[in-house]
């Protein structure tokens, strides 16, 4: 009968912790889009003390963070009942019954993570402008209409003393990253609408076409930031040339694989506690031998 009554207890309230965890996922997928709130926090403290913003591990930190109340709530009202319930089979079911619901919490949060990779992985793979195509020719001059997307020769005024580094960390192997602004033939040089990533060897042209792979946005997190705040402005709608396909999906691949090891760490602690589940029924099935 207390069995009964504790799976129904519990069972009222199985709903809560996924619901949880799509706020928590829906509110932090806000702010990294937005970049405010805890994500902005997150990642100037990480430009400033470790010199690299990490998005993807800063995202499951801080859902992790969001998803715990409900984990600390469970262990609070195990406990609290242990204390006013001496009856060891009762203990017991309480104990099975908030293990499980842990396991449900930690299970959801392992399948978030997976389809975030999978879906960072498609955005690189399909969201992204192909490299294949015609190479279309785009120059800079201040009102030219939205440029072609893909393959482009980029002319303008390379501004090579507007450098702006990123470096982004793999499994502990760092990767640098130069980004620099091109502006119209004696336009101002404080307003930017394009940028140039620069390649492996020192850039000394400041003027002619540079070619690459033309997208919609795609600074690395951080240098809109660091430009707006040493007083330039950033068109809303800028545009990057990479200098290839491989270094313009990069940072997404990144993303990616630091999501799959989060999704497999959370996975190796789902199956901790549906180890610890299965010894607790094991013992509340003596009891009542």
């Amino acid at each position: 009968m207390a069995d009964s009554s504790t799976h129904r207890n519990f069972r009222k309230f199985d709903w809560v912790p996924r619901f949880w965890v799509a706020l928590a996922v829906l509110f932090l997928l806000w702010q990294a889009v937005m970049y405010r709130g805890f994500q902005a926090i997150a990642a100037e403290w990480e430009f400033e003390k470790l010199g690299a913003y990490h998005p993807a591990i800063t995202f499951q930190i801080l859902l992790l963070v969001l998803a715990s109340p409900p984990i600390i709530w469970e262990l609070y009202r195990w406990r609290r009942h242990s204390r006013t319930n001496p009856s060891e089979q009762t203990r017991c079911d309480y104990a099975i019954a908030a293990a499980q619901r842990s396991h449900k919490l930690i299970s959801t949060l392992c399948i978030v993570t997976a389809l975030c990779a999978l879906a960072v992985a498609g955005y690189a793979l399909l969201g992204l402008p192909s490299a294949r195509g015609p190479i279309q020719r785009v120059v800079v001059t201040g009102n030219e209409l939205p440029p072609a997307l893909g393959p482009v020769d980029l002319e303008g005024n390379i501004l090579a003393s507007r450098v702006a580094v990123s470096t982004e960390t793999l499994f502990g192997n760092p990767h640098t990253s130069s980004f620099v602004p091109v502006v119209a033939a004696g336009a101002s040089q404080s307003s930017f609408a394009y940028f140039v990533e620069l390649p492996g060897t020192p850039l000394h042209q400041t003027a002619g076409p540079a070619r690459g792979i033309l997208r919609r946005g795609g600074l690395p997190a951080g240098l809109v930031t660091l430009y707006r705040s040493a007083g330039f402005t950033i068109a809303p709608d800028y545009y990057v040339l990479f200098a290839s396909s491989a270094s313009m999906r990069r940072p997404y691949l990144v993303d990616m694989a630091e999501f799959l090891v989060f999704s497999l760490f959370l996975g190796l602690v789902s199956l901790l506690i549906s180890m610890r589940i299965r010894r607790l029924k094991r013992a509340r099935s003596l009891m009542d031998i």
